[in-house]
């Protein structure tokens, strides 16, 4: 050590002593060392050894942990802070100095370094067993590592020494003979890495010991159990003075102990007096639940034979397991009465209900949370004893009632992944059983299917469950529990081999968390959901606009009147024995079989006869025909296989459509014989020639008198007419295609007659190019003679995309097709449905029900969300409120304070949610918010 290095306090030299915590590392003798942190034990040092700082205790320079005055000594305690050794022991013997035979740690340590390694070499350093002046030696977990101190309590007063601890933010591990301790702040650290990072218990204690002795860790004291135990403690403590029971001093009652949403309805809390005189999409407000299972969450079959004390019973999540065993008890009994065979066996998770795995005691867990907000329901969590079963289901969802606050509601909306089969009997199992209930105010359950799983399900179940079609649902998916399962999911390893009731306690609290962190962002995430329907509802506005301006007032009056008389019985149903959900079927189509193979090419071939007209518009009407016929070779040519057969029936075509060409081009000699000079050379095939229509003219080569004018003004008028003609056609051959592939291809059996079907598709798929070859080619003719694109266009441009066959008809239950509109050429020609085609029809009907109901779920979910804001900020100022009557009832000053800074809190919360709402909602006039300060004195102010 340079003896010219000075204490940075009182200027001594030889100082060889650094804190690692505090004031940048800078020098300190003994003394000064020892002086800073008589009130600070806590800070891990350095030592200089002559060529390097090596790790230290603070207890080698005379620092003891004071107990009882704020850190001081009690006056009373016999304590001599003389420092008689400067060798790290204070000690003349080194093995006592090392171990001891009543540390409890120390036969663990001896079997893996030995009993003669010295204090320097074993990397922690330990305090003498009888350091000068101190009671007891105590092993202290903080967050910098673990120490080693010598402990004075106080003896002024007759308090327990586990109080004396608590008092200097220590947690004892235990009441009596406190040997270990841990710091509030490694508590609070520790709870919150594991929430956050989901940092397990024993990863977190690895950590510690390597940063207190990197080269050592096993020579650190493991206290990895008691950390575990002392964590349930403190966990407990802090969510019951976060629910308020410090304050109160009741016991908290079933689901109490944790936060609900705050922005579904909940009578008397965030829905105000005169609620039901207000406007919502759904008349009255309705409550909207999703239940799931997760199998992941399982837990192995504990070996110990000692029972665990449980801490919580039903406050929280997790369900209280005394009842729940006697409803399943009773539930098992009456099983086989609700037993019926599944009639949905396109997802049918119930044929696996009974499986049950030997090593394991829960198979998984179910909850309910709400379904716009993702907030876990208080008490609904249940375990599974075997798979996925009603019963389980039953007792969640009952719970789910009790605990959300929605006694005075008329309806509630339940999803769940196989409702189409829970919903069977679910009456009469809730009305049997003495172990469920639900609110007297309760008249209806609307069910549905979540998004994604209804696609899995028979058609029939698309329109009966499937959330966009029920009104005043808004735009909501009904699968939010599948992105909670996989947050979730992440401390299934750590409470696999916990005891059930520790498990049921860390569920409890990683939910409690969720639905935290969901409130205290919920502002902005009502905002988000708000520009999301603003920026969807004008492209779904405009999806329902293009069928309705290609379809009958008296038709949309029809469909418009049929679906809300559904809609409205589905929401109030009457007392009959019909299924109200059933009424929704009349979005399915109608038609019972395709057009056979047959009729549909004696359709095509009448389309193709070449009809002869005299003068000028026969003509040209025969010219346009021409094209059509050049494009039928064209594809008839692709489509030969090579048999002699179909090479005649080729040339027989071919040398047809030559005649009629060669006619055509003798009477254009008369009538157009400007365009013989623009013939070029002679084509192999004819179907490649080029037909002298006017409008193979160039422009500037086009005549200039009023015969040849008018022959360019009437191709126009009778091309247009043709065009559209063709785009009509096409309309025809995409739902015949579909109606084909439904009723054909799909309820075909066997080879022969599944080969056919295939056939009939591939025949109407080439008409269906060939006439998308055809418009493309008429609308260059068409710009050709001066028609427009800009604007309006009548005509735009046919691609791939335009033509597709929508899965609305043929697979109602792709994913993705909700809000998919029509292409453009559905809405372009008005009252097309006049043609007559039923298939036409149907496709219209089918496409306007889906786009009336996507527009409907845009609009409610725009009013939605501004109710929601108000709900939300509504329920902040009633949080606040109840903790300023909390405040008022406890006089004591740590409980006043801890109620004060969670009135300011909520009214922090409430603040915000205030300004996110004005600047999202500038134009809408919200409710007043009322912001709740410390000094309130009482409701009524």
């Amino acid at each position: 050590m340079d003896e010219g290095r000075r204490c940075h306090h009182c200027d001594q030299k030889g100082t060889e002593w650094k804190c690692c915590d505090c004031e940048h590392g800078t020098l300190s003798c003994r003394a000064c060392l020892q002086a800073q942190h008589m009130c600070s034990p806590l800070h891990p040092i350095q030592r200089w050894t002559g060529s390097f700082f090596e790790a230290a205790a603070l207890w080698e320079v005379g620092v003891k942990l004071y107990l009882g005055h704020d850190g001081e000594i009690c006056p009373m305690a016999q304590d001599q802070l003389q420092y008689e050794s400067a060798d790290g022991n204070n000690t003349n013997d080194e093995e006592e100095a090392v171990f001891h035979d009543d540390d409890e740690e120390a036969a663990d340590i001896e079997d893996f370094i030995g009993r003669n390694i010295s204090g320097a070499e074993q990397g922690f350093r330990r305090a003498p067993r009888n350091y000068e002046g101190a009671h007891k030696r105590v092993i202290v977990v903080h967050v910098n590592g673990i120490h080693d101190l010598p402990t004075v309590e106080c003896c002024c007063t007759n308090g327990p020494s586990d109080f004396q601890y608590i008092c200097s933010q220590l947690f004892p591990a235990t009441q009596i003979d406190v040997r270990t301790v841990f710091s509030f702040a490694l508590l609070k650290y520790t709870r919150l890495l594991n929430l956050e990072a989901k940092v397990t218990i024993y990863a977190l204690y690895q950590f510690l010991q390597r940063l207190t002795s990197p080269a050592f860790p096993r020579t650190v004291p493991n206290r990895e159990r008691e950390l575990r135990r002392v964590l349930r403690q403190w966990r407990n403590l802090v969510i019951y003075q976060e629910g308020g029971c410090a304050h109160t001093g009741l016991d908290p009652v079933k689901g109490s102990l944790y936060l609900f949403c705050s922005t579904c309805p909940q009578i008397g809390i965030n829905l105000p007096e005169d609620w039901e005189d207000m406007e919502f999409p759904s008349k009255p407000p309705l409550p909207m639940f999703v239940t799931d299972g997760n199998m992941k969450a399982d837990h192995i079959k504990s070996r110990s034979k000692h029972p665990d004390a449980a801490l919580t019973h039903g406050e929280g999540f997790m369900t209280e397991p005394t009842a729940y065993k006697c409803f399943l008890t009773d539930a098992v009994e009456r099983a086989p009465k609700y037993k019926i065979p599944a009639d949905c066996w396109e997802y049918n998770v119930t044929k696996h209900e009974g499986q049950q795995k030997a090593n394991l005691d829960i198979t998984g867990i179910a909850l309910h949370a709400c379904a716009r907000h993702e907030c876990f329901a208080p008490s609904s969590g249940v375990d599974f004893q075997k798979g996925k079963r009603q019963m389980n289901i039953n007792y969640s969802f009952s719970e789910t009632l009790k605990t959300t606050n929605i006694d005075g509601l008329p309806t509630v909306l339940h999803i769940y992944d196989i409702m189409c089969q829970y919903k069977v009997n679910m009456p009469e199992r809730f009305r049997d059983s003495p172990y469920l209930s639900t609110p007297q105010s309760l008249q209806w359950v609307l069910k549905a299917i979540g998004q994604f799983h209804v696609h899995a399900h028979k058609e029939g179940c698309l329109y009966r469950f499937s959330t966009s079609y029920i009104p005043g649902f808004g735009l909501v998916d009904g699968e939010i529990l599948e992105t909670l399962w996989a947050i979730l999911n992440e401390v299934s390893c750590s409470t696999r081999t916990a005891t059930i009731q520790h498990r049921a306690e860390i569920l409890d609290d990683h939910m409690g968390d969720s639905n935290y962190k969901k409130i205290i962002f919920m502002a902005a995430t009502i905002a988000r959901k708000y520009k999301r329907a603003i920026k969807e509802e004008p492209i779904a506005d405009n999806n329902l606009a293009v069928i309705l301006d290609a379809c009958t007032p008296n038709d949309v009056a029809t469909w418009t009147a049929e679906i809300e008389k559904a809609e409205d019985r589905r929401l109030w149903p009457e007392l009959d024995d019909t299924i109200p959900e059933a009424d929704m079927d009349i979005m399915k189509n109608k038609f019972d079989k395709g057009l056979s193979l047959r009729d549909i090419e004696l359709q095509l071939t009448r389309e193709e006869v070449v009809r002869r007209e005299d003068g000028e518009a026969g003509w040209i009407s025969t010219g346009l025909k021409l094209e059509e016929t050049q494009f039928n070779i064209k594809m008839l040519s692709k489509g030969a296989d090579g048999t002699i057969e179909s090479q005649l029936k080729l040339e027989r075509r071919r040398l047809q459509f030559q005649r009629s060409l060669q006619n055509f081009s003798d009477d254009a000699v008369t009538l157009f014989p400007v365009a013989l000079t623009h013939i070029g050379v002679a084509e192999a095939l004819p179907e490649n020639e080029k037909i002298l229509l006017p409008s193979v003219v160039p422009f500037l080569d086009r005549p200039a008198d009023g015969q040849q004018q008018r022959l360019l003004r009437k191709e126009l008028e009778l091309r247009t007419a043709f065009t559209r003609d063709i785009l009509l056609q096409i309309k025809e051959l995409i739902t015949h295609l579909l109606f084909q592939f439904i009723e054909k291809v799909r309820k075909s059996h066997g080879t022969l007659e599944i080969t056919r079907a295939w056939d009939g598709m591939k025949h109407l798929q080439e008409h269906l190019l060939m006439s998308q070859d055809l418009y493309n080619h008429s609308r260059e003719r068409l710009i050709a003679l001066g028609y427009s694109t800009d604007g309006d266009a009548e005509f735009g441009e046919l691609s791939a995309r335009d033509i597709d066959i929508s899965p609305a008809i043929y697979n109602p239950n792709a994913r993705g097709i909700t809000g998919k509109g029509l292409s453009w050429i559905w809405g372009c020609l008005s009252n097309d449905v006049h043609a007559g085609d039923d298939y036409l029809i149907e496709f219209y009907q089918l496409h306007f029900l889906c786009a009336h109901a996507h527009l409907h779920r845009c609009r409610e979910e725009i009013k939605m969300t501004k109710l929601e804001m108000e709900s939300n900020t509504r329920y902040m100022m009633f949080k606040a409120r109840q903790w300023v009557l909390l405040r008022e009832r406890v006089v004591d000053a740590g409980h006043q304070a801890c109620a004060a800074a969670m009135v300011d809190t909520w009214n922090r919360l409430g603040s915000s949610s205030k300004k996110i709402a004005t600047a999202t909602f500038a134009h809408v006039e919200l409710t007043l918010f009322y912001y709740w300060n410390n000094d309130v004195p009482s409701m009524d102010t």
